[in-house]
């Protein structure tokens, strides 16, 4: 009887090794499966990365982020919208519709993004007017900067800077500025007024149209871009590339900043913040591990505004690290976002 039981114990002790090591081997193929996906995943997003760096897909930040999130961007109002506000106020009759029309008009602007390639931009003829808006907001925004710390020891270009912007590798996110009381797009109003729409039925209805839908047609009606940008003026916008890292990370691809420009009108409002948001948005949704940027020391407001408000870090290749006792200090310094640690980095 007791030989028995023995044999019973032994049985069940056998049968839950057993069964122990088959969910070992059931979590160990489990793991092995989710690295062998992970690793696909990175291959994959090795690809997609290099279409959107080789930036001749036609591709924009809005393939990849939330448009509703991030495309339109409610400024804050400043205390001078304020005062406007309360002086129209003061102004009105006791008719409450007339109140309504002008607490509308008061109403703070937003700002309406759009997202396009350089390489795409310049196939169209009505690409120059653009390029001239975001070459002048740059240098009236640096030039001084960039002379008064004699940066690369040349100071200002105006050819180089012509040629960053109008590169093909260079990638644009446009801020057009709108009011709560106007349409969100160029609109006509009748759709049998735009030629190049083949449904043309004579139908009065309003065909609304958006930057790039408008520049693409510039051509076949002239007037349309500069009507659009007399009335939705152009206050900031963005150049990035997806680019290599510094050594010893070179294989790795990082979103480069190159430029982050704000019409001086509309500086402090929110604007710069939210579209370091879009960026990291795009950097996490195709897995590019950090943002980079040059700053200009003598630059303080930029310097503030990626260390306080955006919580960059000096990055392992900035110049200052690298300088000796003798070495003359950098002019600028160069700074990262880390959106999340990259696996060849992190040692799995």
């Amino acid at each position: 009887m007791k030989k028995i039981e023995e044999s019973k114990t032994r049985r069940m002790e056998i049968g839950k090794s057993c069964k122990i090591s088959e969910k070992k081997k059931s979590i160990n193929k489990k793991e092995k499966w989710e690295r062998s996906k992970r690793k696909d995943d990175i291959y994959k997003g090795k690809e997609l990365i290099k279409r959107i760096k080789n930036c001749k897909d036609d591709d924009n930040i809005f393939d990849f982020i939330d448009d509703s999130t991030y495309k339109k961007y409610i400024l804050r109002i400043q205390h001078e919208d304020v005062t406007k506000k309360k002086e129209k106020n003061d102004h009105l009759k006791n008719g409450s519709i007339e109140k309504e029309k002008v607490c509308q008009h008061v109403e703070a602007p937003f700002i309406y993004f759009e997202s396009v390639n350089a390489y795409e931009l310049k196939k169209f003829s009505g690409s120059d007017k653009v390029f001239t808006l975001l070459f002048e907001m740059t240098k009236i925004n640096m030039e001084r900067l960039y002379n008064d710390s004699n940066f690369l020891n040349k100071g200002w270009s105006d050819d180089k800077k012509w040629k960053e912007l109008q590169s093909d590798k260079c990638k644009l996110i446009l801020g057009f500025l709108q009011h709560t009381n106007e349409e969100n797009e160029y609109t006509f109003d009748e759709k049998k007024d735009h030629p190049s729409d083949p449904t043309n039925n004579g139908e009065k209805k309003k065909d609304r149209l958006s930057f790039l839908q408008i520049i693409k047609q510039n051509d076949k009606n002239k007037n349309d871009l500069e009507i659009y940008l007399s009335k939705h003026k152009l206050v900031c916008f963005v150049h990035y590339r997806l680019t290599a890292d510094y050594p010893p990370y070179e294989n790795t691809t990082v979103c480069y900043l190159y430029e982050i420009q704000i019409a001086p009108a509309y500086t402090k409002r929110g604007i710069g913040k939210h579209l370091i948001d879009m960026l990291k948005a795009l950097c996490t949704r195709i897995n590019i591990p950090k943002i980079l940027c040059t700053v200009l020391k003598k630059n303080f407001n930029a310097v503030l505004f990626y260390k306080n408000k955006c919580s960059f870090e000096i990055d392992q290749s900035s110049p200052d690290n690298f300088a000796s006792d003798d070495s003359e200090e950098c002019e600028y310094e160069i700074l990262k976002l880390d959106v999340y640690k990259h696996p060849m980095k992190d040692g799995n």
